[in-house]
């Protein structure tokens, strides 16, 4: 072999090998989106939602948008099918839409906020509540904040201040998560003045808000560039009901920039139980549903569907049903007794009006009860309607 062909034959050699030690970086960066995707959780009994992102911020939005939208996109990493039962915003200047259908195990859905932007300068953030059927996540939260400012325009040939300032809030509302019925809670709000007036306020008029809520520390005067901590208590023993709750409490001014607004708060209201160890748990009531999803597959709309759902008491204590919500009036659940003795079982009756019902509907009823494992559950009801007719407006 000559010295030209030992040359070639050691750059060819040296060639390969460079070749063989790359393929692996060129791998391991082919497609990374696939590496960091969400996957199903083995550990996770039941449902789970997961978020990449649960904030967004839109910085600076032009008013004359009229609406700003994000869709906040999640992954059902357990075992069962996700439902989202309800999303609810802290302000009717933000609309939520959702995915309706069951998400499978592994599967994509979404949240969507639409903002309006119109007559509404300035900062702004904004809180939706997101209620699923997670045993581990049953109520979420996803923050939307941003800052609305008016096309510069000109006064007298000069130009004007791109923005006015205004009266903010430092938080879109007050939320009260969770809210135990066996105490009160307390949390704080900031108001501030950045306008350049000095704000005399309206005394808050207590027939505008609860009565297991007081309002303390609010202002009559705000003078430019001022601010007020504002004491807010709710009495969770007072509050009627479990779950969600919200209500917006008018606040006036003769602020000439922001003469109404409102100060939102929302609670979700669950049952206060003691710490029991293993001995105490298991002489508690056990709640357990027998079929919780029934599926009436095609229908024909205008009927009234009855199924039946099982419960029985597992524990050794009575069980009590407390409270029965559906998300829809078309839907309802008929109860033999509220109360269920150790060991018994009942056959609850599902009642589910398809009158206007069209496209694929799966409507769900909440249950509450005094099992301190599993004080809510749901039951759901789902059919298939092919008639066109016009939505019920109060389903979901």
């Amino acid at each position: 072999m000559t010295n030209i062909h030992k040359l070639i034959l050691k750059i060819s050699t040296l060639s390969f090998l460079i070749l063989i030690s790359l393929n692996p970086i060129f791998a391991q960066n082919k497609n990374p989106k696939n590496s960091t995707s969400p996957k199903i959780d083995p550990t996770v009994r039941g449902p789970l939602p997961f978020f990449e992102n649960k904030s967004y911020d839109y910085g600076d939005l032009q008013e004359d948008i009229k609406y700003a939208t994000h869709r906040f996109e999640f992954t059902n990493i357990g075992n069962q099918d996700l439902l989202i039962n309800n999303v609810v915003s802290s302000c009717g200047c933000t609309v939520p839409t959702w995915t309706r259908e069951p998400v499978p195990p592994g599967g994509k859905g979404y949240i969507e906020t639409k903002y309006e932007t119109i007559n509404r300068l300035g900062k702004f953030k904004k809180t939706v509540s997101v209620y699923t059927n997670s045993q581990t996540a049953s109520v979420l939260f996803l923050d939307i904040e941003g800052n609305v400012i008016r096309p510069q325009s000109t006064v007298i040939g000069a130009a004007a201040p791109e923005t006015i300032g205004g009266l903010f809030f430092d938080k879109g509302s007050i939320v009260f998560e969770p809210l135990y019925d066996n105490r009160t809670d307390t949390q704080y709000i900031k108001l501030q003045n950045t306008t350049l007036y000095t704000t005399n306020f309206t005394p808050l008029n207590p027939d505008d808000y609860p009565k297991y809520i007081t309002i303390q520390n609010f202002p009559t005067t705000l003078e430019p560039k001022e601010f007020a901590k504002i004491r807010v208590i709710i009495d969770g023993k007072k509050a009627p009901g479990y779950g969600f709750g919200a209500f917006q409490v008018p606040v006036l001014s003769d602020n000439v920039v922001m003469p109404a607004m409102g100060l939102n708060i929302t609670y979700s209201r669950k049952q206060y139980f003691p710490k029991y160890n293993a001995k105490q748990l298991a002489l508690q009531p056990k709640i357990n549903i027998k079929n919780a999803m029934h599926d009436f597959g095609q229908q024909t709309s205008g009927d009234y569907l009855y199924c039946n759902y099982e419960f029985t008491n597992t524990g050794k204590k009575e069980l009590e049903i407390k409270q029965v919500s559906a998300d829809c009036p078309c839907f309802r659940l008929k109860f033999p007794k509220m109360k269920i003795a150790p060991g018994e079982k009942i056959t609850v009756q599902g009642i589910f009006d398809t009158v206007t019902k069209n496209g694929s509907k799966t409507i769900g009823c909440e249950i509450i009860t005094n099992d301190p494992t599993s004080p809510s559950k749901w039951v759901y009801v789902k059919a298939q309607f092919q008639d066109k007719f016009t939505n019920c407006p109060t389903c979901h």
